[in-house]
């Protein structure tokens, strides 16, 4: 290792779970050189194979948190790099009306959209759509599944899934939704590019930088495969950074550091992408993310900053509101705010726990938006 470390931190260390010297290293000198090959993750060669076989219009289904807009960026970009010849569109439900993943409206409304679709493929959802997955391949839309979810008692009958929590070596279990996507993007550009396929310019920079960013904002452990992705995120960020990002980042942070910490992806960039999805469309940050255009990346680098600042001003009138109808003494606080953003409940009911010192549960029911 080269580096004689004081016997307190190592002991921190080793409390931690991290012992020996190349684990040390490894913990404290994160390298892309250490990353796992891809296809060790179970799913993923079949998951690359019904990918590259596909022959009609692909449809990503994402989400519209930071992890799953950035899941979606990155599994449309690298599925346009292998698939020129062919339509991706990406599709994300909306928040308020259809909710999260592939419920009964969301895949619907899809449907209806791209009723020519041949191959669907989740990110960051998908685990537990049992039924939705069963309607598509009647169709005869093949399935692909990605996801970082817990399965329920039964697994969707997709043509591959590819989930850490079913199946994985340990050094994959803490992925997030980008994780998964990032590494099913590596598999198939590196397949492409062995048959021939592929042979632009190498994509992997902007991608990885997105899925070291949803891992942040994710609240994923910062061990392992996610603490090399974020590391190399954070390092390279202004090369590899598709621009949306950069220009988010320079619109909302007024310090200028040059050197980036996980500070700006968790507090600074995730939220603005967060917000867009909770007050109004996540197809506002995936745009912002997808842009390859400066002018226009500025133009919807402004347009996401203007949701957190509305996120901000709706989520201050509920609090407040909440903290007024908080019952002294309860053993749980269940506060109706029926009038109030669904968008921000989640948010509101953490303030109100932490006013209580988390002391007793809190439940925020928001709705009539």
């Amino acid at each position: 290792m080269g580096l004689k470390l004081p016997d307190l931190i190592v002991r921190i260390l080793a409390a931690r779970g991290i012992r020996g010297e190349k684990a040390i290293e490894e913990f404290l000198s994160p390298s892309l050189r250490n990353l796992a090959c891809p296809t060790d993750l179970p799913g993923v060669t079949e998951a690359v194979e019904t990918i590259l076989a596909a022959s009609g219009k692909v449809v990503v289904f994402g989400d519209y948190d930071c992890d799953g807009v950035s899941a979606t960026a990155i599994a449309v970009n690298s599925l346009k790099a292998v698939l020129p010849q062919l339509e991706i569109v990406p599709f994300l439900p909306d928040r308020l009306t259809e909710g999260y993943g592939m419920s009964e409206t969301s895949v619907a409304r899809m449907l209806a959209k791209h009723p020519d679709v041949r191959l669907v493929v989740t990110v960051d959802n998908g685990i537990n759509s049992v039924e939705r997955v069963a309607e598509l391949k009647a169709r005869g839309v093949r399935v692909v599944i990605t996801d970082h979810h817990l399965p329920g008692d039964e697994l969707p009958a997709a043509d591959a899934v590819v989930d850490p929590k079913v199946s994985a070596p340990p050094q994959f279990e803490e992925l997030c939704g980008a994780g998964v996507a990032f590494l099913l993007a590596n598999a198939l550009v590196s397949e492409a590019k062995r048959r021939g396929l592929y042979s632009g310019p190498n994509i992997g920079g902007p991608l990885l930088v997105l899925a070291g960013l949803a891992t942040v904002t994710d609240i994923m452990p910062l061990t392992g495969q996610n603490r090399i992705m974020v590391a190399e995120a954070l390092k390279r960020f202004r090369t590899w950074a598709p621009v949306g990002l950069r220009e988010l980042l320079d619109r909302a942070s007024r310090s200028g550091a040059a050197r980036l910490t996980t500070k700006d992806f968790g507090f600074t960039i995730g939220p603005r992408i967060n917000a867009a999805g909770r007050v109004a469309s996540g197809m506002e940050a995936l745009d912002l993310v997808l842009a390859t255009d400066r002018e226009v990346a500025r133009e919807l680098a402004r347009i996401v900053d203007g949701r957190n600042v509305e996120r901000k001003t709706i989520e201050s009138k509920m609090t407040e509101l909440a903290f007024s109808k908080i019952v002294d003494g309860a053993a749980a606080q269940v506060i109706d705010l029926s009038d109030a953003h669904p968008g921000i409940a989640g948010i509101v009911a953490a303030r109100v726990m932490e006013k209580l010192e988390n002391t007793v549960p809190a439940c925020v029911i928001a709705g009539g938006h």
